[in-house]
């Protein structure tokens, strides 16, 4: 019989069949941290992915609504009113001319 009519009499019998394509049944040798050192501590292995990860965001910002001018509560950027995030029917039109110009686009 063939390894599907064996997979389908036994589900087991796939993890064994499977097994015997395994390149690299090993750990994870080293990984570099963020100042460019390897690490091969098998406890410090698993942070450093998150710990990247992690480095690439900021905390979100929040709007303080009660804020005078109605700045964000960390004055990094500030808020819009209605009137600067208006969009014309015109600019709707024309971002969807541009969407199916765009290859790929089904519509």
């Amino acid at each position: 019989a063939g390894v599907v009519a064996k997979i389908k009499e036994n589900p087991k019998y796939f993890f064994s069949y499977a097994k015997r394509f395994q390149r690299n049944g090993g750990s994870i040798a080293s990984l570099y941290d963020s100042e460019g050192t390897p690490r091969t501590d098998p406890n410090e292995i698993p942070q450093l992915p998150s710990d990247q990860f992690q480095s690439v965001f900021s905390e979100p910002v929040v709007v303080d609504e009660e804020a005078e001018g109605g700045v964000l509560d960390d004055d990094r950027i500030p808020a819009q009113t209605e009137e600067e995030v208006a969009f014309s029917q015109k600019d709707i039109l024309e971002a969807l001319q541009e969407i199916r110009e765009k290859p790929g686009f089904q519509s």
